[in-house]
C-alpha cells in the first residue's frame, strides 16, 4: 500500500481525436504527486518492464498488463538523505541511467558518492556499480564492450555542475569493467576557457566508434555550437576527433537518436532555435567522412581555429595539429584516419563542419524528445514536443521526408522528456508527472485504400483481399501493399475494354487489373452510379466471370434500365470487382455509358466510337440504327460524315479587332459578320440559322439575330443598328445556332460599345480623341461636346478640345538641387503623348517627360522637374499644344532646403534594431525620401507619404563592425543627400546573470540583470515564456547604474518578474514550499540575438505559490513596531521586496521571516489625506501582490475630546438597554401563543415529525449524491468527439425549422421550361436591390401578411441568395436601417429586434446563424457540446421518469422529480456487434435498477456509439436487450404479460421488475424486424411522443392502442394516505444540479463572451452597424445600444443555439435536457438587462437559482460589448471576402432555389396590386427608377397567368 500513497496513480484508457482524422488509443498513468519530478525512463529489452527515475524514487512498472495491475508496480526510495553536516536533508535526483548487460541497470543519484548497479528483476537489490558517482545532469554515459571487456564511457561537460558534485573529470573518460581507470581526455577548467562544453546531448557506440554529441558555448559572445566527437577504440590506443554539426542554419542541437539497418547506421538529430525546430538525417558514413577530412586538415596544418579559444584539452605539451605533417597517403579508409596511431593526430579539434539540409521543419514546435523506428528501408522519427505532443515524421529516405498528420498527446502543455521507447506497435513516453503508452498505429481508422496509402505510415498497408488497412501480421493469405513509399498504389482496375458503351447494348468487358489476384478466387462484377446523391446498383447480366490470367478478368455488362433515364450525354459508371472472401469490392474502375438522345452537340453525338448519329435540322442525336424525320433523312450526320463546324469569323467593318482578336462593334451601327466553316448544310426551309450573343447583362442572358446560309462554307450574320440595347462592359460571346443548337467550332469574342460610356468624365474630349491613336478599333469622335460614334455625321466638328482642367498635383515640394518626379492629374490633358511632351512647368523650370504613359492619356502627365537651385514658391502650369496655358491655382509648389537637426537616441547596439527619430525641417519634401546610416538604408518606420515635416523615424540596420564606431545619418530627397548628424554603434549587450531567479506567482519581484554593455539599448524588455511555450509575457526593464567596491561603474538592468498562471490553479492545493512552475527568461534588446536565447543555468525562473498574509484581528492602536503575520513569506522574497504602507507613508521593513514581516511605523500620523484623520489603512505589497491587512489608530492628545466621546458612548449604551428591555415582551407573548396552537393541533404532530425526518434524510442523501456526481461527471466527459453537423445540415436545420419551410427540400411539384424561364426573370428582379426593397416594403404594409408569412419570406430570401451573400447582406443592412428609423420615430427604440414582427428581424436571425457557423465550429461550439453532454450525463445519473421526463437532477422546477425513490446502481457487461466499426464489442455500462428497458438500452448505445452522430446510430427501438444468466437467455421488454397492473393503469417494466443483478451479462442485439413492428408505448423521450396536460399541475396520461394508461416512477393516480413531501422540499435538488454544472455553464458563458484576437467579422460588422445607426439617430442613451446588441446577437443567435443544440450537433435532445437548456438560455437573457432585478420568495426558481451569478454575467456582457467596440472596424473588402469564401455557394444541394422562387412568387401574386401601386409611387417620386422593373413584373404576371389557365 505504500506505493499507492507515494505514487497515486489513476489509470484510464482514452481514445480521442488528436489530428484531423486521428483517434489515438493510449493508456495513461497520471502522477498526482508533483514531487516525483520524473527525469529518466528505461525499458527492458523484452519490453515487459519499464523503469522510471525521479526525485527520491525509482519505479518499476510491468507493461505486460498494460499498467492495469497496480500489484505489479515495484519501487525503491533513494532519498532524501542527510547532507554532509547532518543537519539538513537533501533530495536525491537520479542524473544518469545506464543499461548494463541484459539484467542490470546503473543509476547515479545526486546524493550519493557512487552509482548503484541494480537488478532489473528486483530494483531494490543493488551493489556498487561505479565510483565516484556521476552527479551532473548534463553528462552522458553508456556501456559498450571491447576486447571481451565492458567499458563505461562518460562525457562530462563544464556546464550544469552540481555544487556537491563528486565526479569532477571534465571531458571524456572511460573505465574498464566499471572500475579500472584508463587514459582520459581531460578538458581545461571553465575559468581557463573561452569555449566551454555546456552539455552533452547523447552518447552511444557504433562498432568501435564512440560518439558524443554536445553543445558548446562561446563565453565572449554567448553563441552556441553543436559538435560531434568520435573516440576510436579499434586498437589498444584511443584517438579523438570532433567537428561542428549543423542542420540548415540551425546549430543548437536538442536531441539525437540512431538506428541501424541494411548495413548502415542512421543518426537523426533535432535542432532548436527558440520555439522552432528542424530535424536532420546523417548517415554514419557521412559523419565519418567529414571527421576524416578534419584529420587530414590537421595533418596538413590547415585548421583555421584560434587555439586560445578552441583548444580545450588539459595537456598543453602534446597539442595536436602543430607538428610537421607526415605522409599518410597510404591511409585511405576513413576508419584508418579516425583510428590512426600518430600522436599529433590523436586529439583533433576540427574546423570543417558537416552541414545537412533540414529533412523536417516544425515552425511552431520545440522538439524535446526523439526516438526512431525503421521498417523496410524507411525510418520514422517520433518527435516529442515542449507542448506535450508526439509527432510522426518520415525522415528517411531523405527525398520523401515529411511531417505526417498523426498526433498524440502525452501531457498537454508539459514537455515530453528525452527517453522514449518503442516496443511492437506501442510507444512509451513520459513527462515530469505522466507516463503514457501510445498505440503507434491504428490502421483500421483508414477505411479507404487511398487514405491508407496517403497516411505514409510505415506500419500500415492495404490488405487486398480483406479490403482493409492493416499491419503486416494482420494480413493473412493476401497481397499487402505498404502505405509508405511513392511506388505504393491502391488496387484498381487499370483499363476497361471497351471503355464506352451505349445503355441499350450488352457487351463483354475485359478488365485489366493493377495487382495479381490468384487463380481460384471466386470473382463477380458489379456496376454502380451516383445519381442525385443516391447510388444505383446494377449486377452483371451474367453471373460469374472468366479469367484470362492473374491480371485479366472478363465480365458481362449489366442491364442499364435503372440508370438510362438519369444519363445526360455521358455518365461515368464505377465497375466493382468482388471476391468470394469479402463483401466489399477489392478493386474498382470506370466505364463510360452514353444515351444518344441526350447529346446536345453534334460533335459529342458522333464522337469516336459512339454508335449515334446527328439530325441537324431537328438539333437532336439518335441511335445509329434509327432515322431522322423524313424531311432531313438526306442530311443525317453519322460516323462517315462530319458535323457543321465554324472555323473563322470576318467582320464587315474594317479595323475592329484589337491585338487579342476581340472585335469591338459600335451599337450605333449595323454590322455584317461572315462566318466561315465546313459542312453548313442546306435546310430547305425546315430549319434556320441564327447568330446568338450571350451576355449576363442582356435580358434573358442571350439575344438572337438572323443568319443566312451562303453556301456549305459560309454563313452571313446581320446585327442591326442598336440591336444591342446598351453598352456591354464585358466581353461577349457570339456563335452560330442551327435550330437553337450551337454549331461546333469557334465563337467570336465581341465587345459592344457606346462611345459616350467609354470616357470619364463625359466632357473628357482628350480621352475620346486618344482612341484614334491608341485604340483605333474604337471608332469614336468628339462632336458638339460629346464623344460619339465616328460613323455618325457631325455637323459642328471641333478641331481642338476644350481647355485642360487640373485637379491634382503631387508632390507639391522639391529639394532645390534635386530632380523630382511630379504627377499632374485632371482631364483634357492632351489626346496624344506628343501633345504632353514638356507641357508641364513650375515657374520657369520645365518638367521633362520620362515615360510614355499611353494608358492614362488625357488624365495624367508624369514628368521630372529640374532643380531650382534656390528656395522659391512657384505655380504649376500645363500648356497643351493647341490650347492656352492653364495654371493650377489650388496649391503652389515650393522648392525647399531640408535640414537635419538632431537624432534620438544617438547610439544603439551593433546588431541594429534601434528605433531612432530624426528631428529637422522640411523632412516631407519631394517624391522619394530615404534615410541612410552610412551607406546602408535605414528601415523606415513611417510611410514616406505620411512623413511629418519636422520628424522622421527609422530602425537601424546591423553594423558589420565588431567595435564601437560612428555612422553618419543622412536623408536622401529624390537622390539628393542631406548630411547632418552622427549615430554611434556600441557593442551588443551580453547577459551574465539574473538574480534572484525565484518569484511568487503574482510576480513583480525586482530582478537584477548583470552583464556587459547593458546600457547600449534604450528600451530593453524582459520576455518570459512558460515551458510549454503557450504563454509569453513581456515586461519593460530599466537601467540602473551602480558602483562596485573598487568604485567601478556596473551596468545593470532591473526588471519585474511577470505573473505566472499555473495549470489547474483554480483547483490547486499545493504547499507554498513547492515549485508551482517555471518560466524561461530572455530579453528583447533591439535586434540583438544573443540575449534572446540564454543558457538554461541563468534563464530559468522558478515560481512558488503566493504567500498568505493574515488580517489583524482588531484595529491597532499606535505602536512603533508593527508585526504582520502570514505564511511562506520569505520563500521567494527578501525584506527589500516587501513594502508596507500606512496610508501613504512608508513603514520601514526591518525583518522578513517565514511567518512575519516587521516594520517601523512613522512616529506621527500620515499627513497626505484628510486633516485630523486618525484611522489609517495598512497595506502590504510583495511584488505585484498587494493586501490590506488592517488599520491603525494614531492617538489624539486632547483630554476634552476624550471625555466627550466617553459621555456620548455611555448615553448610547443606556438608551439601547432601555429599548431592548421594552421590546422583550413581544417574543414571550408569541411563544405562549405558539404553545397553544401546537396543543390544539396535536393530531398533526406525527405527520410533521415524519415529514421532517424524511426531509433530513433527503438532504443528507442529496449532499452525498452531489459529491459523487461531480467526480463521476468529470471522468465521463473525458474523450469523445464533438459531433458537429456539416454546414449544409446546419443551414437547413436553422433555415427550415418552421414546418412550412420543409417543402424547400423538394423540387417544385409541377414545372415546365416556360415556368422555369419566367422564374428566372423573377429571380433577376429579386436580384435588384431597389425592386426587392420595394417588394418587401409593399407586402409588409398589408394586414393579411402574418408573422408566419414574414418568417417564410426571410427563409426564401436566404435560399434564393445563398450563392450571393454580399447582396443579401446589403439588403439586410437597408432593412435594418428602415426598421431602426421606424422604432426611433415611434419613440420605442428599446423594442428594436426584441420581437420577430418584420422580415428584417427574421432575416437577421437566419443571417447570423448561417454566417456564424464557422465561428461556432472553430471557437465556441465545443464548450456548448460539453455543456450539453454534462447536462445529459447528470440527468441520467438519477431517476428519470420515462413518461413525464421529470428528473432528480435538473435545473428546471417544471421537470423536477418529486419522489424520494432511492435507485440502485447496476454495472452490466454488455456485448454488442458494433455495426459502424464492424466488430463485436464488450463494454461495462452503469445503469439504475429503476431504468426502463428502453432507458437502459439508450445508455448502452450512448457509450457504444459515443463518437458517432445520432443519425448514424441504430435506433433504440431497433435493438433488443437479452439477459444471459446460468446459461439461459431472456428478452427484456418495456411491456409484456408480467407488467404490474393497477386497474386501467399499467407500470412500465424496469430492470428491477426483471430482478436484474449487478454484474450480469447482457446482449444488445439488432432487431431485424423492427421496421414492421409497432412500438406500443410513446414517451416524452421519443420524437413522436404526446402527453396530455401539464407535467406539474395535472396527471399525465399516456394511452396506447391496448387502451391502458401507463406510469413509470411518478404514480400520480395513487390516492392513498401516505404523507408526501411538498414539491418545494425538493428544490435543493436544483441547487445540487447547478453546483455540478456550474463550471461548465461558466466555461460556456466565458467562451461566448470572450473577444478573440481576431474577432468574428460578422459580429464586429453588426455591432459597428448598430453603433453607426445610434449616432445617425442621435441616440445618446447607452442602454439603448446595449439593448440592440443584446437583442441582435445574444437573443437572436445564442439563445436560439442554446435551446436548439441539435441544429449544430448531430445529437438527440431529450426533453429533460431541453428544459435545463431553457433555464440557461433564460439566464443569458436576464444577464442582458442593464438594471438589477428585485428578487423575493415569489420569484421564479430559475431566477433565484442564478441570482448570484447574473450580476457577474451582466458585467461580462458589458465588457464583451466594450471590447468588441474597441477592435478595428471591418472593411467592406474583408466582409465581402469572408462572405464569398466562407458562406456563399455552401448550401446548394440540400434546398431548391426553384421551389423558393415559386413560393416567393405566390406572395408577389397575392399582393399583386399593392406591389404595383408601391412601384408606381416609387416611380412618381423618382422618375425612371421603377418603370422598367414594373413592366417586367407585369409580363411575368401575364405569362404565369396563361400557364395556370
Amino acid at each position: 500500500m505504500n506505493i499507492l500513497l507515494e505514487l497515486f496513480a489513476i489509470i484510464v484508457s482514452v481514445s480521442g481525436p488528436h489530428g484531423a482524422d486521428d483517434h489515438i488509443a493510449s493508456t495513461t498513468i497520471l502522477m498526482n504527486d508533483k514531487n516525483l519530478s520524473l527525469n529518466h525512463m528505461f525499458m527492458a529489452e523484452n519490453g515487459t518492464s519499464l523503469y522510471l527515475t525521479g526525485k527520491n524514487y525509482i519505479y518499476h512498472l510491468d507493461t505486460v498488463n498494460d499498467f492495469h495491475d497496480l500489484i505489479e508496480i515495484d519501487h525503491v526510495q533513494t532519498g532524501p538523505n542527510d547532507y554532509a553536516n547532518g543537519k539538513n536533508k537533501i533530495d536525491d535526483v537520479t542524473n544518469i541511467v545506464i543499461p548494463y548487460d541484459t539484467n542490470y541497470l546503473i543509476t547515479c543519484g545526486s546524493s550519493y558518492t557512487f552509482c548503484h548497479k541494480r537488478s532489473l528483476g528486483n530494483i531494490s537489490v543493488w551493489t556498487k556499480g561505479f565510483e565516484p558517482s556521476i552527479n551532473n545532469s548534463a553528462a552522458v554515459a553508456f556501456v559498450t564492450d571491447f576486447d571481451n571487456k565492458e567499458y563505461l564511457f562518460v562525457g562530462s561537460p563544464h556546464g550544469n555542475l552540481q555544487p556537491e558534485t563528486v565526479y569532477e573529470n571534465i571531458g571524456i573518460s572511460w573505465f574498464k569493467d566499471l572500475s579500472e581507470s584508463m587514459e582520459r581526455l581531460r578538458f581545461k577548467k571553465d575559468d581557463n576557457l573561452m569555449m566551454i562544453t555546456e552539455t552533452y546531448v547523447k552518447g552511444f557506440a557504433i562498432d568501435h566508434h564512440r560518439l558524443f554529441f554536445s553543445i558548446q558555448r562561446n563565453k565572449t559572445d554567448n553563441s552556441t555550437h553543436s559538435r560531434v566527437a568520435n573516440v576510436c577504440q579499434k586498437y589498444t590506443y584511443f584517438t579523438y576527433v570532433d567537428m561542428e554539426l549543423k542542420c540548415g542554419d540551425s546549430n543548437y542541437m536538442k536531441t539525437v537518436a540512431k538506428t541501424c539497418f541494411e548495413g548502415e547506421c542512421l543518426i537523426v538529430a533535432s535542432f532548436t532555435q527558440g520555439e522552432h525546430s528542424v530535424v536532420c538525417t546523417y548517415l554514419f558514413s557521412e559523419i565519418k567522412s567529414s571527421l576524416a577530412v578534419n584529420v587530414k586538415r590537421c595533418n596538413e596544418n590547415t585548421i583555421q581555429l584560434p587555439p586560445e579559444k578552441y583548444y580545450y584539452f588539459n595537456h598543453p605539451n602534446n597539442r595536436a595539429c602543430i607538428k610537421p605533417h607526415i605522409n599518410i597517403t597510404g591511409v585511405n579508409s576513413t576508419d584508418d584516419l579516425l583510428c590512426n596511431e600518430y600522436k599529433h593526430l590523436k586529439d583533433v579539434i576540427g574546423d570543417t563542419a558537416l552541414q545537412m539540409n533540414a529533412s523536417v521543419r516544425l515552425k511552431t514546435r520545440a522538439v524535446t524528445a526523439l526516438t526512431l523506428v525503421s521498417a523496410r528501408g524507411r525510418v520514422l522519427a517520433l518527435l516529442g514536443t515542449a507542448e506535450g505532443n508526439i509527432i510522426k515524421a518520415l525522415v528517411f529516405p531523405r527525398e520523401e521526408a515529411e511531417v505526417l498528420s498523426w498526433r498524440a498527446v502525452v501531457d498537454s502543455r508539459h514537455a515530453v522528456l528525452p527517453d522514449m521507447f518503442v516496443y511492437g506497435y506501442k510507444l512509451y513516453a513520459f513527462s515530469e508527472n505522466m507516463v503514457k503508452q501510445i498505440e503507434l498505429t491504428e490502421c483500421s481508422q483508414f477505411s479507404a485504400c487511398d487514405k491508407c496509402i496517403e497516411s505514409n505510415d510505415i506500419f500500415c498497408g492495404w490488405c487486398i483481399l480483406d479490403n482493409r488497412c492493416t499491419t503486416t501480421p494482420q494480413c493473412l493469405n493476401s497481397e499487402w501493399i505498404l502505405a509508405a513509399g511513392s511506388a505504393s498504389i491502391c488496387p484498381r482496375i487499370n483499363q476497361t475494354s471497351p471503355d464506352e458503351i451505349r445503355t441499350d447494348h450488352s457487351s463483354e468487358l475485359t478488365l485489366t487489373l493493377s495487382h495479381n489476384l490468384r487463380i481460384g478466387l471466386g470473382l463477380r462484377c458489379q456496376f454502380e452510379s451516383l445519381v442525385d446523391n443516391k447510388t444505383i446498383l446494377m449486377n452483371s447480366s451474367v453471373s460469374g466471370v472468366e479469367r484470362a490470367d492473374e491480371v485479366t478478368v472478363l465480365c458481362r455488362s449489366p442491364d442499364w434500365t435503372k440508370l438510362e433515364h438519369h444519363v445526360q450525354g455521358t455518365s461515368i459508371v464505377s465497375v466493382l470487382l468482388f471476391t468470394n472472401v469479402s463483401s466489399v469490392a477489392v478493386m474498382r474502375g470506370e466505364l463510360t455509358v452514353f444515351v444518344c438522345e441526350t447529346f446536345s452537340r453534334c460533335g459529342n453525338c458522333i464522337f469516336s466510337r459512339r454508335t449515334c448519329k446527328w439530325c441537324p435540322l431537328e438539333g437532336r442525336c439518335i441511335k445509329e440504327n434509327n432515322s431522322c424525320n423524313r424531311n432531313e433523312s438526306f442530311v443525317e450526320i453519322g460516323k462517315e460524315s462530319k458535323c457543321p463546324n465554324v472555323t473563322n469569323y470576318t467582320v464587315s467593318a474594317p479595323n475592329v479587332l484589337n491585338s487579342s482578336g476581340v472585335a469591338h462593334l459600335a451599337i450605333e451601327e449595323s454590322n455584317n459578320i461572315t462566318v466561315k466553316g465546313l459542312n453548313f448544310i442546306e435546310t430547305n426551309g425546315f430549319a434556320s440559322y441564327h447568330c446568338s450573343v450571350k451576355n449576363s447583362d442582356l435580358p434573358g442572358g442571350e439575344k438572337h439575330f438572323k443568319a443566312k446560309r451562303i453556301n456549305d462554307t459560309e454563313i452571313m450574320c446581320h446585327i442591326p443598328k442598336e440591336g444591342i440595347p446598351r453598352n456591354l462592359d464585358s466581353t461577349t460571346s457570339l456563335h452560330v445556332d442551327l435550330q437553337s443548337k450551337q454549331l461546333d467550332g469557334l465563337s467570336l469574342q465581341v465587345v459592344f460599345y457606346q462611345c459616350g460610356s467609354l470616357i470619364y468624365p463625359t466632357n473628357n474630349c482628350g480621352q475620346c480623341e486618344s482612341f484614334k491613336y491608341y485604340q483605333p478599333y474604337l471608332r469614336c469622335q468628339w462632336c458638339n461636346g460629346q464623344c460619339i460614334y465616328a460613323g455618325k455625321h457631325c455637323v459642328t466638328a471641333e478641331t481642338t478640345c476644350p481647355e485642360p482642367v487640373i485637379t491634382k498635383v503631387y508632390p507639391l515640394s522639391a529639394h532645390i538641387n534635386a530632380v523630382t518626379p511630379i504627377t499632374v492629374e485632371g482631364f483634357n490633358l492632351g489626346s496624344h503623348y506628343n501633345e504632353t511632351i514638356n507641357a508641364v512647368s513650375v515657374g520657369n523650370i520645365s518638367c521633362y517627360n520620362y515615360t510614355a504613359d499611353v494608358v492614362n492619356i488625357s488624365t495624367r502627365i508624369t514628368c521630372k522637374l529640374g532643380p531650382s537651385e534656390r528656395e522659391t514658391t512657384e505655380n504649376v502650369t500645363v500648356n497643351i499644344r493647341g490650347n492656352n496655358p492653364v495654371v493650377f491655382e489650388k496649391h503652389s509648389f515650393n522648392f525647399k532646403i531640408p535640414r537635419l537637426i538632431r537624432i534620438f537616441p544617438d547610439y544603439g547596439p551593433l546588431s541594429g534594431g534601434t528605433n531612432v527619430t530624426i528631428y529637422g525641417e522640411h523632412l516631407d519634401t519631394g517624391w522619394e525620401r530615404k534615410i541612410k546610416i552610412g551607406e546602408q538604408l535605414c528601415g523606415l518606420v513611417t510611410v514616406p507619404a505620411f512623413m511629418k515635416p519636422t520628424l522622421a523615424e527609422c530602425k537601424t540596420v546591423k553594423s558589420y563592425s565588431t567595435i564601437q564606431t560612428n555612422a553618419s545619418i543622412s536623408m536622401v530627397f529624390d537622390n539628393e543627400a542631406v548630411e547632418g548628424i552622427n549615430f554611434t554603434y556600441v557593442p551588443d549587450p551580453v547577459v551574465w546573470d539574473i538574480q534572484p531567479r525565484k518569484s511568487f506567482e503574482r510576480g513583480g519581484r525586482v530582478l537584477t540583470v548583470t552583464g556587459l554593455n547593458l546600457l547600449s539599448v534604450q528600451s530593453p524588455k524582459l520576455r518570459a515564456r512558460t515551458i510549454d511555450g503557450n504563454t509569453t509575457v513581456e515586461q519593460p526593464c530599466s537601467h540602473r547604474k551602480a558602483y562596485d567596491s573598487e568604485n567601478k561603474l556596473k551596468e545593470n538592468l532591473t526588471c519585474r518578474s511577470p505573473m505566472f498562471y499555473p495549470r489547474g490553479s483554480s483547483q490547486r492545493t499545493k504547499s507554498s514550499l513547492e515549485i508551482s512552475g517555471k518560466m524561461e527568461v530572455s530579453f528583447i534588446m533591439d535586434d540583438v540575438d544573443l540575449v534572446r536565447n540564454l543558457p538554461s543555468n541563468i534563464s530559468e525562473l522558478l515560481y512558488y505559490p503566493d504567500p498568505t498574509l493574515y488580517n489583524f484581528t482588531e484595529t491597532l492602536n499606535f505602536t512603533q513596531v508593527i508585526v504582520i503575520k502570514g505564511e511562506h513569506l520569505n520563500v521567494a522574497a527578501t525584506a527589500e521586496d516587501v513594502q508596507v504602507l500606512i496610508d501613504c507613508e512608508i513603514c520601514n521593513v526591518t525583518t522578513l521571516e517565514h511567518d512575519r514581516v516587521i516594520c517601523n511605523a512613522p512616529t506621527s500620523a500620515p499627513k497626505c489625506n484628510i486633516t485630523g484623520q486618525t484611522l489609517f489603512t495598512i497595506k502590504v505589497s510583495i511584488g505585484f501582490l498587494t493586501r490590506e491587512v488592517g488599520q491603525m489608530v494614531y492617538e489624539i492628545s486632547d483630554p476634552m475630546d476624550i471625555k466627550l466621546i466617553v459621555g456620548v458612548v455611555a448615553g448610547v449604551v443606556l438608551f439601547l438597554f432601555v429599548w431592548l428591555f421594552s421590546i422583550g415582551f413581544k417574543p414571550i407573548k408569541k411563544r405562549l401563543l405558539r404553545a397553544q396552537i401546537q396543543q390544539e393541533r396535536k393530531g398533526y404532530e406525527h405527520k410533521l415529525d415524519k415529514m421532517e425526518g424524511r426531509y433530513r434524510n433527503q438532504c443528507r442523501e442529496e449532499f452525498a449524491a452531489l459529491q459523487t456526481a461531480m467526480v463521476d461527471l468529470t471522468s465521463e466527459l473525458e474523450g469523445g468527439n464533438v459531433l458537429f453537423r456539416e454546414f449544409d445540415d446546419f443551414a437547413c436545420k436553422t433555415l427550415l425549422f418552421a414546418e412550412g419551410s420543409l417543402g424547400l427540400m423538394s423540387p417544385p411539384p409541377i414545372t415546365t421550361s416556360s415556368i422555369e424561364k419566367e422564374m428566372e426573370q423573377f429571380k433577376s428582379l429579386l436580384k435588384s436591390r431597389q425592386f426587392l426593397l420595394t417588394f418587401i416594403r409593399a407586402i409588409e404594409k398589408q394586414n393579411s401578411f402574418t408573422i408566419h408569412d414574414r418568417s417564410d419570406v426571410a427563409t426564401y430570401l436566404m435560399v434564393i441568395n445563398h450563392d450571393n451573400m454580399e447582396f443579401l447582406t446589403s439588403i439586410l443592412t437597408d432593412l435594418l436601417d428602415a426598421l431602426i428609423d421606424k422604432n426611433v420615430a415611434a419613440n420605442t427604440p428599446k423594442l428594436l429586434l426584441r420581437r420577430s414582427e418584420s422580415v428584417a428581424e427574421k432575416l437577421l436571425t437566419h443571417w447570423l446563424s448561417v454566417c456564424l457557423y464557422h465561428y461556432l465550429k472553430e471557437h465556441t461550439g465545443s464548450v456548448l457540446f460539453i455543456l450539453y453532454q454534462a447536462i445529459k450525463i447528470q440527468a441520467m445519473k438519477g431517476p428519470l421518469d420515462y413518461i413525464t421526463s421529470c428528473a432528480k437532477y435538473t435545473l428546471s422546477e417544471d421537470k423536477l422529480f418529486t419522489e424520494t425513490y432511492q435507485p440502485k446502481s447496476l454495472s452490466l457487461e454488455v456485448d454488442h456487434f458494433h455495426y459502424i466499426e464492424n466488430q463485436q464489442k464488450t463494454i461495462n455500462v452503469v445503469v439504475l435498477d429503476c431504468d426502463t428497458i428502453t432507458q437502459a438500452k439508450d445508455k448502452m448505445l450512448e457509450i457504444l456509439y459515443k463518437n458517432a452522430g445520432y443519425s448514424q446510430r441504430p435506433s433504440v427501438h431497433a435493438t433488443v436487450l437479452v439477459e444471459e444468466s446460468d446459461g439461459t437467455r431472456r428478452t427484456l421488454h418495456d411491456e409484456d404479460e408480467s407488467s404490474e397492473k393497477d386497474g386501467l393503469w399499467k407500470k412500465i417494466n424496469t430492470l428491477q421488475h426483471y430482478n436484474v443483478q449487478d454484474g450480469v451479462k447482457m446482449y444488445l442485439e439488432l432487431n431485424r424486424e423492427h421496421l414492421t413492428m409497432s412500438v406500443n408505448i410513446k414517451t416524452a423521450t421519443s420524437p413522436e411522443s404526446f402527453i396530455i396536460g401539464g407535467i406539474r399541475k395535472s396527471k399525465p396520461i399516456v394511452r396506447t392502442i391496448s387502451g391502458s394508461n401507463y406510469w413509470h416512477l411518478m404514480k400520480q393516480h395513487n390516492k392513498d394516505e401516505e404523507v408526501k413531501l411538498a414539491s418545494d422540499f425538493f428544490l435543493p435538488r436544483l441547487i445540487n444540479t447547478k453546483g455540478t454544472l456550474q463550471e461548465y455553464i461558466d466555461d460556456f458563458y466565458s467562451k461566448i463572451l470572450h473577444v478573440p484576437n481576431d474577432p468574428p467579422i460578422i459580429i464586429k460588422f453588426l455591432f459597428d452597424k448598430l453603433d453607426s445607426a445610434a449616432n445617425r439617430c442621435n441616440i445618446t442613451d447607452p442602454d439603448v445600444i446595449h439593448t440592440w446588441k443584446c437583442n441582435s446577437l445574444l437573443l437572436r443567435f445564442w439563445v436560439n443555439i442554446i435551446k436548439n443544440p441539435e441544429f449544430v450537433f448531430d445529437i438527440h435532445k431529450p426533453v429533460i435536457v431541453d428544459s435545463c437548456l431553457s433555464v440557461i438560455a433564460q439566464t443569458l437573457m436576464d444577464s442582458c438587462s442593464t438594471t438589477e432585478s428585485r428578487l423575493g420568495p415569489g420569484s421564479p426558481s430559475n431566477k433565484l437559482l442564478f441570482a448570484k451569478e447574473i450580476p457577474r454575467y451582466r458585467k461580462m456582457v458589458q465588457e464583451y460589448f466594450a471590447e468588441m467596440k474597441s477592435r478595428p472596424a471591418v472593411s467592406e473588402q474583408e466582409l465581402n471576402s469572408f462572405l464569398t469564401e466562407k458562406i456563399s455557394q455552401k448550401i446548394s444541394g440540400k434546398v431548391y432555389q426553384s421551389t423558393a422562387l415559386l413560393e416567393m412568387f405566390k406572395f408577389a401574386k397575392r399582393y399583386r396590386e399593392k406591389i404595383s401601386a408601391e412601384m408606381e409611387n416609387e416611380e412618381a417620386e423618382h422618375p425612371g427608377t421603377s418603370s422598367s422593373m414594373s413592366s417586367k413584373l407585369q409580363c411575368i404576371y401575364m405569362a404565369m397567368d396563361e400557364f395556370q389557365q
